[in-house]
């Protein structure tokens, strides 16, 4: 079968699989997105950080040792092409409200991850894929640009997205029919309505949503983690090119605000479904509030507000702590 077709499964399929209906494995990913990135410390200990968990079920892993190396990586001109390679596996739906399935990680696995959600979901599948292939998960993906999964419209030229909310609708179907062991989502939304017909957009609203449909997940026995939103650049226009035209000071391209604006809906969330947890990776992007430009050699943002698939490749110890902390609990 074609490694690129293989990708792009029927969700169907995808359950066909998980019950071994299917031939293990047909789902692999094409050669040219398996290599796993090096991530170690000074001292050449390469263990992931761990994720401190704390009263309010939120996980906040550090970053891992910064890379060094001459140049940068990638180049300022290259920024915005430096995206995962499920983009050109054609595993991120632009419009429609039929579910794309992709698979990654351990294809054949017994424990499956879904990573659900718009772009600011898919931007950290690199590091999914990594992950999902040293613990031996089998990792589904179930995205769709400028779509919030939750159970209220968001904004389309300021009405209701009716489309994004029939997609969510049949996701979550498909989600508990698959049962996955957990079920990873991001967004990059404030605000939504809960009626397709107001155009009342609320944080309120938007957080009734996400508690609507996880508390649906968590009566079916799975576990939701909400990954952070990454920030957005403010007033700076370009990060990329703000950095090009001053190489000798990258800090002058320091970002204000440390925290996306789909963060502070997610944390209001996850305190009011039990089985909800947020993986806040806030200190990994912005350590300590401070949103720098570079991670050692590395430019961290590819555009308005998406992380390089470079930067996510780096980092993706910091969020494997925490996938562990919630998949492989200690006894």
């Amino acid at each position: 079968m074609d490694p690129m077709l293989s990708r792009r499964l029927p969700a169907v399929a995808a359950l066909l699989l998980a019950l071994g209906g299917c031939a293990a494995g047909s789902g692999g990913s094409p050669s040219s997105s398996t290599a796993a990135p090096t991530t170690s410390s000074a001292d050449g200990d390469q263990s992931a950080p761990r994720a401190t968990p704390s009263e309010d079920r939120t996980l906040s892993p550090s970053a891992p040792a910064r890379p060094s190396g001459d140049g940068l990586r990638p180049e300022p001109e290259d920024a915005f092409e430096d995206q995962p390679d499920a983009y050109e596996e054609d595993c991120q739906q632009g419009e429609g409200t039929e579910v794309l399935t992709c698979e990654y990680g351990a294809t054949d696995a017994d424990t499956t991850v879904a990573l659900v959600g718009d772009s600011k979901a898919l931007q950290w599948i690199s590091a999914f894929d990594e992950i999902g292939r040293d613990h031996d998960w089998r990792i589904v993906t179930m995205t769709r640009s400028t779509c919030t999964w939750a159970d209220a419209y968001v904004s389309s030229d300021q009405r209701p997205d009716t489309e994004c909310w029939q997609w969510g609708q049949k996701t979550k179907d498909e989600l508990v029919q698959m049962g996955p062991d957990l079920v990873a989502t991001s967004f990059g939304h404030n605000m939504a309505s809960r009626e397709p017909t107001s155009t009342e957009f609320s944080r309120e609203g938007l957080v009734d949503g996400l508690v609507s449909i996880w508390d649906e997940l968590g009566d079916a026995g799975i576990p939701v983690a909400a990954l952070s939103d990454t920030p957005n650049s403010g007033e700076i226009e370009s990060i990329p090119e703000c950095v090009a035209d001053h190489r000798d000071d990258p800090d002058a391209c320091t970002i204000e605000n440390s925290e996306g604006i789909g963060t502070p809906p997610m944390r209001d969330a996850v305190q009011e479904v039990p089985s909800a947890t947020l993986i806040d990776l806030t200190d990994v992007i912005c350590p300590d509030g401070t949103c720098r430009p570079v991670f050692g050699d590395v430019l961290i943002q590819r555009d308005g507000s998406h992380v390089t698939d470079t930067f996510v490749r780096e980092v993706a110890p910091a969020l494997e702590a925490p996938l562990a902390e919630l998949l492989e609990p200690r006894s």
